[in-house]
């Protein structure tokens, strides 16, 4: 760096005055060569500004910061208060889609048409109608109610539709059919052209039937039940009282009733000594002759009960949608459609599948 100094004469300054002026330029001047920044003359020098700084390098990695202790573990959420037991019951039953008689039966396949079995041929085989319900008498007597509520019966060689629309049906015997009109009253008329006589049937509403030679049972809308012979005289039928079944079943001289726990309760019809002792619980029952009760159990497998269901009048093993009860044997529904009989029943000669849904 150059610096110029200019002098200005005077003559007022002596000649140790021009030698002190000039030791301390000089002084100024080897100063200002060695710290190029500082002020003169004595004047403090302003403070230079900084450069930015280059940028650093890079920080090392740094070392793993280590695992952090574990959380303390939360308590368990209280249990939730256990429910109440439910009743039991079984999410899918059928009823009245078999019907067994001690030589066969007929069941109701995937398209509600009637398939029979073993001598009984299907009287309703060319008019594939659809049907809800299927009833069978004595011998061959066979009935169904249609989906559309009419009821079209046979006895074995004559073929008769009804003149009314039900909404349940029940035979007994070889020559009647009953059924359960709009109003819940009983109606009974006979089957292909047979008498049918005065038929002083208890009063309704009832909510579903079942038959048996010679009586008619149901199960009123209010629970209860009540039993009567059609076309005979009255003829007082001791029943028990109930105000929560749910199913009545018929056999030859005992009726059982199914309440809504699942138990069962029988009693006596006209000349019946022989009640079912029932201890199980069911979804679906059907009493057959000499206090013979079989069922579809809460669990789905089937058990049969009284003083007929010895050992070899037990059902097979598997779960079941139905189960009919004729004489001292049954036939029941699988839940895969197949038809399974035991206690003197024969199975069908050909593969039998009802329809499950």
């Amino acid at each position: 760096m150059n610096t110029t100094f200019t002098f200005r004469s005077s003559s007022s300054l002596s000649p140790w005055s021009v030698a002190a002026l000039a030791f301390a330029l000089l002084t100024a001047c080897a100063s200002k060569d060695k710290h190029p920044d500082a002020g003169m003359l004595g004047g403090a020098g302003a403070s230079g500004l900084g450069g930015a700084g280059a940028a650093g390098a890079a920080g090392s990695a740094g070392t793993a910061g280590a695992a952090g202790a574990a959380g303390v573990s939360g308590s368990g959420g209280a249990g939730g208060a256990a429910g109440a037991a439910g009743s039991g019951g079984q999410s899918h039953v059928l009823r009245g889609h078999i019907a067994v008689q001690p030589l066969g039966g007929c069941v109701l396949d995937a398209q509600h048409h009637a398939s029979c079995w073993n001598g009984y041929d299907d009287p309703f085989k060319d008019q594939q109608l659809a049907y809800s319900k299927l009833a069978l008498g004595t011998l061959s007597a066979f009935c169904a109610l249609t989906d559309t509520g009419s009821t079209l019966c046979s006895d074995g060689t004559d073929f008769s539709p009804t003149t009314r629309h039900w909404s349940d049906i029940a035979t007994f015997g070889r020559n009647v059919v009953c059924g359960l009109e709009a109003s819940g009253a009983i109606a009974c008329e006979p089957v292909a052209g047979n008498e049918l006589g005065p038929a002083p049937l208890p009063a309704g509403p009832f909510a579903s039937l079942s038959g048996a030679s010679p009586v008619i049972c149901g199960v009123l809308q209010s629970g209860a039940v009540a039993c009567g012979v059609p076309g005979a005289a009255t003829m007082a039928i001791a029943v028990p009282a109930l105000s929560d079944a749910t199913q009545v079943s018929v056999g030859d001289k005992a009726a059982c009733a199914l309440r809504q726990d699942g138990s069962v309760v029988c009693w006596n019809l006209v000349g019946g000594t022989n009640v079912p002792s029932a201890s199980g619980h069911y979804a679906q029952i059907s009493v057959g002759n000499d206090g013979y009760l079989c069922g579809v159990r809460l669990d789905g497998t089937a058990g049969c009960e009284g003083s007929q269901a010895d050992a070899t009048r037990q059902p097979p093993a598997g779960k079941f949608l139905e189960v009919a009860a004729n004489g001292a044997g049954a036939c029941g529904i699988q839940s895969d459609g197949n038809v399974d009989c035991w206690g003197g029943v024969p199975d069908p000669s050909s593969p039998v599948m009802a329809g499950v849904q």
